[in-house]
């Protein structure tokens, strides 16, 4: 639960069970217990498949209240298409229990006829509808809000399960210049002022209300909803802090005090103890103070040699952030001086204690996703080393009969465009669709405009509206991969 590169659980299980002859999960079944298991297993899993364990585990063990706020938790926070991915896998994990009925009616016997309405909309698979019409959306749930009929319930439920947060922002924004006053406000009045029964639901108004929200203010309520008041749920709070990238825990934390006036790794430490106290914590934590931590752990009266060098192996390409935080962790204290020693596998640790990173925002950010390398410096390298390497690629494929897997080398060496356009991106350093756009234009791999929407949203693996380190490896990885691609006319190499 520390700060694994994005979308790597699947890679990281393989490994683990090629080395160590033992799935991964299977170990931390059977050495770890009670919500810090939970918690384990969680962080383990690919996103998809933690929230559909989440989700079987809160219709299977947990109260009417609490598997409704569940559903309601995992499905309000998630994208479009992480609903997809959530659906299509559970079918892939529970297909005994769910029967011949399938998903939608096995989540609809579960609920009273609100929630059963509104949960089976959020399940079903559904392509984004690219539209700006925020009038018209208004108009349909203010329908639903005044009238009684089911269509224009129907209505309501569709138009809430289609739209991206921006969508839904846009449709507050409209209520608030049409009314003055805010549509989060309007829903927190009394059920009498509301003709629809599914309005007249108070928590169905409250889940509309979470969806007004732009995505990290409604994670930072969801999580706050779990610590306030008697009793802490911990289910949800796994749900809530497990996954996060290392921007997000950033945005996760700068919501949550915005809107709650608290630390919430405070709070979750106040709420919490033992091992799964430190589990959370760490799930919001800086990676480079996560690495200097887990480096101190290693030695006392006894080093752990090999924890001590994965770990420093780990933190080798933030070497500069994490002296500094080990430094702040431990009173001053520098970290070479930690693992100097006169032998030979204490002076190689010194050298990587003392290497020097690049420490520029550039270089931070690429280390945060994955990268090893920073931007290049113009736009005519980041081409000129993009294109010789996917041109090397494409010979390798060619010389092989199996699809081909990009070496790390040649990952890294593609990072230099990816850290290029990405640190003009409005989510620096991922792509946003205008900066997928301007690198594809600049590397003229994509000649049609009207194709980059569908391109953008093909390659978006969580449907976040950005492309990620492991996203755009995956997208190189595809096109090396096509035939009619790799048996073309190798790219330019002139700079």
């Amino acid at each position: 639960s520390d700060s694994s590169v994005e979308n790597q659980h699947g890679d990281v299980q393989a490994e683990y069970k090629l080395r160590f002859k033992r799935s991964l999960v299977d170990h931390i079944e059977g050495e770890t217990s009670f919500s810090y298991k939970k918690l384990l297993l969680a962080a383990a899993h690919d996103k998809a498949t933690s929230r559909c364990l989440a989700l079987q585990d809160a219709l299977k063990n947990q109260g009417n209240d609490r598997k409704k706020r569940q559903f309601a938790r995992v499905l309000g926070c998630a994208t479009l298409k992480e609903r997809q991915q959530i659906s299509e896998r559970y079918v892939e994990l529970f297909s005994k229990e769910l029967g011949a009925n399938g998903l939608i009616e096995y989540v609809a016997s579960k609920f009273d006829s609100v929630h059963r309405r509104i949960f089976s909309a959020f399940l079903k698979v559904i392509e984004p509808e690219d539209t700006n019409d925020a009038a018209a959306d208004l108009a349909v749930l203010q329908g639903a809000m005044e009238e009684a009929g089911e269509d224009q319930a129907d209505a309501a439920i569709a138009i809430l399960a289609r739209r991206t947060p921006l969508q839904m922002e846009g449709i507050a924004a409209e209520f608030q210049r049409k009314s003055g006053t805010s549509l989060a406000d309007r829903l927190k009045q009394p059920n009498d002022t509301f003709a629809s029964p599914l309005f007249k639901d108070a928590e169905f108004r409250a889940f509309v209300a979470q969806l007004l929200l732009p995505p990290m203010e409604r994670l930072a309520d969801a999580a706050h909803y779990c610590l306030e008041g008697w009793g802490t749920d911990n289910t949800g709070l796994i749900t809530c802090l497990v996954h996060l990238s290392e921007q997000q825990r950033r945005r996760l934390l700068e919501a949550y005090a915005s809107r709650h006036r608290r630390d919430l790794a405070q709070f979750v430490k106040s709420d919490t103890s033992g091992d799964f106290e430190f589990g959370l914590v760490t799930c919001l934590r800086a990676p480079c103070e996560v690495y200097s931590e887990a480096i101190r752990r290693t030695t006392g009266l006894t080093t752990n040699k090999r924890n001590l060098i994965n770990w420093m192996c780990i933190a080798k390409d933030r070497m500069d952030q994490v002296r500094t935080a080990f430094a702040a962790q431990n009173s001053g204290q520098q970290l070479v001086d930690l693992v100097k020693g006169s032998d030979d596998f204490r002076s190689t640790l010194a050298s990587v204690a003392t290497r020097v990173c690049t420490e520029s925002a550039e270089q931070a950010g690429a280390a945060a996703v994955g990268c090893g390398l920073p931007p290049a410096p113009s736009q005519a390298e980041a081409v000129f080393r993009f294109n010789s390497t996917v041109n090397d690629l494409c010979r390798m494929r060619q010389a092989s009969t199996e699809p081909l897997v990009i070496p790390e080398r040649q990952q890294q060496e593609l990072a230099c465009a990816f850290m290029f356009w990405g640190s003009k991106s409005g989510v620096a350093p991922n792509l946003d669709r205008p900066a997928v756009g301007e690198m594809l234009r600049g590397l003229r791999m994509e000649a049609d405009p009207s194709a980059l929407p569908q391109v953008f949203r093909t390659w978006d693996s969580d449907g976040d509206g950005a492309w990620d380190w492991n996203d755009f490896v995956r997208f190189v990885a595809a096109k090396v991969n096509d035939p009619g691609f790799a048996d073309q006319k190798p790219l330019g190499e002139l700079i």
